[in-house]
């Protein structure tokens, strides 16, 4: 039978136990963790290659030289810069790289770093630049430096800035290399101001697609290039003329009160690109029969002049009206959602 003294110095001891292991697997953790840091905080030895083609333009890549060196845990060991095309061209091939600028990192602790932005590739880290422009090494080419060739007419203040164009390149990316002006009769351009670009344009697809449907081929001494269709207005060589002007007519009752406020189409046609040079208004009876015989209701706005140059709103004024290549009359009040006690029907 046990006294009371064992009964009271046996929970002593396991509590004595149960501290003793707790510290001891504590200083084993601290232990553990101070050997991993020792291993981890020497510096990795490495060598890096950067492959630097003559390349004005191309991507400066001392900025990620520089990161890299910045790494307290790597010590680059040795550094090679290659510009001889042979060899970028072979060292390239080994490591499957088809874009120069680029970098190689090679190390013995291959396993125990990790760059940021550089991929696995045959037992080193290798960076292949992904801007634009970049010396292409299948076609032994630059790629993405766009010459631009302008063509202009001064005469004309309500005529397409080509500046705008320019800046809208600029804003998005693309590298141009030089801006000159063209012969117009070279390049088979008969509207100014224009622009055509070197095919450089296609290695910015998102871009080139954005303006891609306004855009021709054409073919000047062997080299392809893009040349810009203008917006209206335009100086039309073979006419001599600007075209692209109309004159806006609003058509209004002015006994109706409730009638709806005619003037939204002048928004709605600016907002579709179309240069209105005059607006005038008249009443029904004012107008000539030819016209009278196309309205259909009160109000309405007729729009006269060179309505061929914009050919691509056709379908769309179609929809709402009547159109010809030199005249446009609204007729279709459904489609801007108006309440028929907003108008007043004559056909």
């Amino acid at each position: 039978m046990e006294t009371k003294k064992e009964i009271i110095i046996y929970p002593i001891i396991i509590l004595i136990f149960i501290i003793l292991s707790f510290f001891i697997y504590t200083l084993f953790l601290y232990i553990k963790a101070n050997s991993l840091l020792n291993t981890y905080s020497e510096r990795i030895d490495i060598r890096v290659i950067s492959l630097l083609p003559v390349c004005s333009g191309c991507e400066n890549t001392t900025y990620i030289i520089e990161k890299i060196n910045s790494n307290k845990r790597i010590n680059i060991a040795e550094y090679n810069i290659i510009t001889e095309m042979e060899m970028l061209k072979n060292i390239s091939i080994k490591y499957n790289i088809t874009k120069l600028p680029a970098i190689i990192i090679k190390t013995e602790n291959i396993s125990r770093i990790n760059v940021e932005g550089f991929e696995m590739r045959n037992d080193s880290f290798v960076y292949e630049t992904t801007k634009i422009p970049y010396y292409d090494l299948k076609s032994e080419q630059e790629v993405g430096k766009v010459k631009v060739i302008t063509f202009n007419y001064d005469k004309c203040d309500v005529c397409m800035d080509i500046n705008q164009i320019i800046f809208y390149l600029n804003q998005s990316g693309v590298y141009i290399e030089s801006i000159k002006e063209g012969n117009a009769k070279e390049f088979g351009i008969k509207k100014l101001p224009s622009l055509a670009f070197s095919d450089d344009i296609l290695a910015y697809r998102g871009t080139f697609l954005s303006l891609a449907e306004y855009l021709n081929i054409t073919i000047i001494n062997g080299k392809r290039y893009f040349v810009f269709k203008p917006f209206p207005p335009y100086y039309d060589i073979g006419k001599k003329r600007i075209i692209g002007k109309v004159n806006l007519t609003y058509i209004v009752d002015r006994n109706c009160e409730n009638c709806y406020d005619v003037t939204i189409h002048k928004q709605i046609l600016q907002r579709l690109g179309i240069y209105i040079e005059n607006e005038t208004y008249k009443e029904y009876t004012e107008l000539n029969e030819d016209i009278k015989e196309k309205i259909s209701i009160i109000p309405t706005v007729v729009i006269e002049g060179d309505l061929f140059a914009y050919r691509n709103l056709e379908a769309v004024l179609r929809q709402v009206g009547y159109w010809d290549e030199k005249l446009f009359i609204f007729t279709n009040p459904k489609a801007l959602g108006l309440n028929e006690s907003t108008y007043i029907k004559i056909k």
